[in-house]
């Protein structure tokens, strides 16, 4: 007799550095397509803010629940985002950047902003093993900041799973 374990696929994406913007902005959003099949899971969110210089501002940047996401620029997932084995299929997950439109439902979680004299940095990162935040086809999360300072960066890195339904 033997046993055959499935582990549905995992998947990373990490932003990169993304410099803040004085007015409220959409950094990334991350939705579960209609017709995807799939119930996406939060395995891991880590969240890092720094500065480049002096930064007062106290928004923090939050994840909101989100419908409607469009506009931005769409992450193109073969090359963009990354399978924890080369033998998963690419991810069905659409990731934005650059300010994406959204309608916001409500927060999930919130990482405050770094304030400095200078150049400077924080850290945060939350995730629950096994469950985190999910998301049905046709749904997703947005991170935004109600307003910012050009010297806050903002690096954000995701671990998914993406598991049949």
């Amino acid at each position: 007799c033997s046993v055959t374990l499935y582990v549905p696929p995992i998947y990373t994406y990490t932003t990169g550095g993304m410099p803040g913007v004085a007015a409220s902005n959409n950094f990334l959003s991350f939705v579960n397509p209609v017709g995807s099949g799939k119930l996406t899971i939060g395995l891991l969110l880590s969240v890092q803010s720094y500065s480049s210089g002096s930064t007062t501002v106290l928004s923090p940047l939050i994840v909101y629940r989100a419908t409607a996401v469009s506009g931005g620029s769409l992450v193109t997932n073969s090359t963009g985002t990354s399978p924890f084995s080369t033998t998963y299929p690419t991810a069905v997950v659409e990731l934005r950047l650059g300010n994406p439109t959204a309608t916001l439902g409500p927060p999930v979680a919130a990482v405050a902003p770094v304030i400095s004299t200078g150049a400077g940095n924080t850290g945060t990162g939350f995730g629950v093993p096994g469950v985190g935040p999910q998301a049905l086809p046709g749904e997703g999360f947005v991170w935004n900041t109600s307003s910012g300072d050009t010297d806050q960066h903002w690096l954000i890195t995701l671990i998914w799973q993406e598991v049949d339904l």
